[in-house]
């Protein structure tokens, strides 16, 4: 009898784990790579039983994430996949997902989005202080486009607009609520677009200073404000030569600036040692202001503790334009 129970009871289990391991977790509507696509179908779906996420989980760097069988099996059963387009994410969506899509999967690429709305890329810009990167045979013929399109509030809207396209045609009968979602979160992206505005046309100063890496090209072509940092883009260095701390710390004096930016996630290791320099030079006579660390948030991936409070893009949005009216005034 006792044999009898512990076959039947193993064999449960072995069907409970194996049900499990074939549901591959819970299953989405909407998938995105990273974040914003997330967040941004999250809006559109207000108020929807679909459900959308992304794959890269919160807290973990994009640029160490490759796909799981399990993650790309949850992707082909979705309805609507997001993706960026550019060097994070093309390949291993390229090789994993688009060769093996079914057609009724609904694909939209950040990109192509922009692109077909006559947005131009913009191609990787490195910052006055930092250092080359690119090793010389890479950087011949080569342009590699920044993948952090989202951190344009225009450009954030043509996304939107395109998750909304997608779920409209394939949900239509709840098209007008889609719309309507759409139409309040892009009145909202609007008002924050005037704010920054007016906060750049009545600033004092009109730069910032990364101690960090600089994902927000976007952002200051924008509204047409002068940076300076650390890193390019999403640089994989996580520590400044003594060269580019001079220069940035320089870059503070010259300006007296009040503020040195890093982004969400960082180490501030750089931030914190020109923070210490400034310091030093006021000792010496420097007549500056002192200087505070401030954070902006890129929003590539965020923290699990943000995730779990359910901060939106537009939450994080806040947040950049109460650091920029700190740091411009």
């Amino acid at each position: 009898m006792m044999k009898k129970f512990s076959f039947v009871f193993l064999s449960c289990m072995f069907l409970f784990v194996l049900a499990l391991t074939s549901c591959g977790g819970k299953s989405l509507d909407v998938i995105s790579t990273i974040y914003p696509g997330a967040d941004f179908a999250k809006a559109v779906l207000k108020d929807s039983t679909m459900e959308a996420d992304m794959l890269v989980k919160p807290g973990v760097d994009i640029h160490n994430y490759s796909p799981s069988a399990v993650d790309i099996k949850n992707v082909l059963k979705a309805k609507v996949f997001i993706y960026v387009g550019g060097e994070d994410d093309s390949k291993w969506v390229e090789e994993e997902i688009l060769s093996s899509a079914p057609k009724e999967l609904k694909i939209i690429n950040m990109f192509d989005c922009l692109r077909n709305a006559g947005v131009s890329l913009l191609g990787e810009e490195k910052p006055t202080s930092a250092e080359d990167e690119l090793e010389e045979e890479d950087a011949i013929d080569k342009v590699e486009y920044d993948s952090h399109v989202w951190t344009s509030i225009t450009n954030a809207s043509i996304i939107v607009k395109a998750i909304c396209d997608a779920l409209c045609e394939i949900d239509s009968s709840n098209k007008d609520k889609y719309i309507r979602n759409t139409n309040a979160y892009i009145t909202s992206l609007n008002t924050m677009d005037e704010e920054i505005k007016d906060i750049v046309s009545n600033a004092k100063t009109n730069f910032l200073c990364f101690g960090d890496r600089f994902p927000f090209l976007y952002f200051v072509k924008e509204y047409g404000i002068n940076y300076d940092a650390a890193f390019m883009g999403c640089s994989s260095n996580k520590d400044a030569s003594s060269k580019v701390i001079v220069s940035l710390t320089n870059q503070v004096k010259k300006k007296h600036l009040s503020y040195v930016f890093v982004v969400e996630m960082s180490s501030s290791t750089v931030a914190r040692t020109i923070k210490e320099e400034i310091e030093k030079e006021k000792k010496n006579g420097y007549d500056g202001p002192s200087i505070e660390i401030l954070t902006f948030y890129s929003m590539q991936n965020i923290t699990k503790d943000d995730y779990k409070k359910g901060y939106t893009y537009l939450d994080f949005m806040k947040k950049n334009v109460e650091a920029l009216r700190l740091a411009l005034n």
